[in-house]
C-alpha cells in the first residue's frame, strides 16, 4: 500500500503505475461509501468515482494539492471531492430537467480553490465534533453525517422525542459555531 505522498508525487509525474494502483484501492471504498450514504444506483456511482479521479488528478497537477497542503488523509479528500462533485452533477442534473430551453442551461463547475476551501472547512468541521464530549459528538455525527431524523436520533440515544433532540443540537452547535467562525477568518 502506497502513502498519500507517493500517490500524490506519482499524479504529478503522471505515473501509470500510480494512478492505477490508487485507482484500485479506492474504487472499492468509494462505491460502497456512496452506496451505503446515498441513493444513487451503481452506474452513477462508477461515473461519480471517474469523475473524482480526473477531479483529484487535476488538483494535483494544477498545484491546488499538494504534500504540504494536504489536511487530511487522501481518501478523505477523494471523498469530500465526491460529495462536491455529486451535488455539481444533480445541479446540472436538475438544471436540464426543470428547464424547458435547452439553451439557457448554466453548467456550475466547481473553482478548484473553493473546493479546496469547502474540503478543509468539512474536515476541521468533523474533527472538531469528534473532540467534542457526550452527547454532542454523537448526537452531531447522526445529525449530518449519518443523515438521521429527530425521532431516529432520539430513539438511539434515548433522548425523550424530537424536539428534545433539537433543543441538544441547538446547545451543541452553540458550542461549536464559535471555533468555526475562527476558522473561517484564518
Amino acid at each position: 500500500m502506497m502513502t498519500d505522498i507517493e500517490y500524490i508525487q506519482g499524479f504529478k509525474r503522471n505515473d501509470e503505475r500510480v494512478i492505477s494502483a490508487f485507482y484500485e484501492a479506492h474504487r472499492f471504498p468509494f462505491i460502497a461509501f456512496f452506496r451505503t450514504h446515498y441513493s444513487k444506483d451503481d452506474v452513477y456511482i462508477r461515473d461519480l468515482f471517474q469523475d473524482t479521479c480526473i477531479v483529484l488528478w487535476k488538483n494535483i497537477q494544477h498545484g491546488k494539492l499538494t504534500e504540504e497542503g494536504l489536511k487530511s488523509s487522501l481518501s478523505t479528500y477523494f471523498i469530500s471531492i465526491g460529495k462536491y462533485t455529486m451535488m455539481a452533477k444533480d445541479r446540472k442534473y436538475k438544471e436540464i430537467v426543470d428547464d424547458d430551453e435547452l439553451s439557457k442551461l448554466k453548467f456550475i463547475e466547481d473553482d478548484a480553490e473553493e473546493l479546496q476551501k469547502r474540503i478543509e472547512l468539512d474536515d476541521f468541521v468533523y474533527r472538531m465534533v469528534s473532540e467534542m464530549k457526550p452527547p454532542c459528538d454523537s448526537l452531531l455525527k447522526a445529525q449530518y453525517w449519518d443523515k438521521l431524523s429527530g425521532v431516529e436520533i432520539a430513539e438511539k440515544f434515548g433522548f425523550k422525542n424530537a424536539d428534545s433532540v433539537k433543543a441538544q443540537k441547538f446547545k451543541c452547535i452553540k458550542k461549536l459555531k464559535p471555533l468555526i467562525e475562527k476558522f473561517i477568518k484564518l
